[in-house]
């Protein structure tokens, strides 16, 4: 039985450059021609969290496969608007920030403190910056 390093070389060598990034559009394209009712978005530009929508769509615990970016979108928006509802608003400074978050959490699933270290929460004013925009209102 191989190593698991040898498996992984092996993998590697028989898949053209770049074929982790292909695999989402490439499984996206197929599922599309075998239940097109059940997916929507293009076959083509979607990201590796997408890949975790792939695989709860394969095993059954999603009835409808839809870009991650597209659930963060409509999620954020309806989260907005039930704020909005309730008479709380937010200031242009407190959604840019919501939104990077947003789009972070579009791309890598989730958001830890650390990553207001790196770009683009780094370059707002990082952590700091996001606590008192979000967390210390005037009164």
């Amino acid at each position: 039985m191989p190593s698991r390093r040898v498996e992984q070389l092996r993998i590697y060598q028989t898949h053209p450059q770049g074929w982790e990034k292909r695999a989402p559009d490439e499984f996206w394209a197929a599922y599309q021609k075998l239940q097109a009712s059940k997916v929507r978005g293009a076959a083509g530009n979607h990201i590796l969290t997408d890949l975790v929508l792939l695989v709860r769509f394969a095993m059954q615990q999603n009835n409808e496969l839809a870009p991650f970016l597209e659930k963060v979108q409509v999620n954020f928006r309806a989260w907005v608007e039930q704020h909005q509802a309730s008479g709380k608003s937010f200031t242009a400074e407190q959604r840019k920030w919501l939104e990077m978050i947003r789009d972070h959490i579009a791309a890598n699933l989730l958001i830890e403190t650390d990553d207001f270290d790196y770009a683009p929460f780094a370059q707002a004013g990082g952590i700091g910056k996001v606590w008192r925009s979000l967390y210390l209102r005037p009164a």
